[in-house]
């Protein structure tokens, strides 16, 4: 699929899969999720909820470009049998702000570097089917100045880029928009202004 700049692939709602190997129970739960914040409160709350399981896995991916953030863990399984897996699930569908947790109880038995690996795979891929993948767009939160005689098409342009959030400052002589843009629409809507006001300035806002 090829999404344009700013877009991304992500899940609409919490994913759940099972897998069972030897009698462990692997539970896995895919989020969405905004920010590395909202995916450790999650991953704290599956810990609390969840405190008699022998381990609370997980992978998460959020932001994008510079910002983006890759985190895993195994949690006292062998290294790279747990995270990892989760982690490459995520990855190979291209998935973002996504979070999985794959809690195990353990059965009694020994599982191999491999079986492990693979249960833990099998249970996160079940909970990424388990749920709809969506495409959703990074956002910018941007503000420029127009006169009163261009508010009218300063409206039209951000309708054209699909802007959200707009709010609208009115002042001695001219009005000042803030809004939430995909992010890449900033060029769109700076040559759609550019074409009634050479003296104009798009500048992205403090979050």
């Amino acid at each position: 699929m090829t999404l344009e700049e700013g877009a991304y692939l992500t899940i609409r709602e919490v994913g759940k899969g099972i897998y069972t190997e030897s009698r462990s129970k692997f539970l896995a739960f895919a989020h969405p999720v905004r920010n590395e914040e909202e995916a450790t409160a999650i991953l704290a709350d599956y810990r609390r909820r969840y405190h008699d399981a022998r381990h609370v896995c997980f992978a998460y991916v959020v932001g994008s470009g510079q910002n983006a953030v890759q985190r895993s863990s195994d949690d006292g399984e062998p290294s790279g049998t747990a995270g990892k897996p989760i982690l490459n699930c995520i990855l190979s569908r291209e998935l973002q702000q996504v979070a999985v947790i794959v809690v195990r109880y353990f059965g009694g038995v020994k599982l191999g570097t491999g079986p492990l690996g693979k249960a833990y795979r099998t249970a996160t891929q079940e909970a990424l089917d388990n749920t709809e993948i969506i495409v959703r767009h990074h956002t910018l939160p941007l503000s420029f100045h127009v006169t009163y005689e261009d508010a009218d098409k300063a409206e039209r342009a951000l309708k054209l880029v699909e802007a959200e959030d707009i709010q609208r400052t009115y002042g001695g002589e001219s009005i000042r928009f803030d809004a939430q843009i995909i992010s890449g629409r900033k060029t769109t809507l700076e040559s759609a202004l550019e074409n009634f006001s050479k003296d104009f300035r798009v500048t992205e806002t403090e979050k």
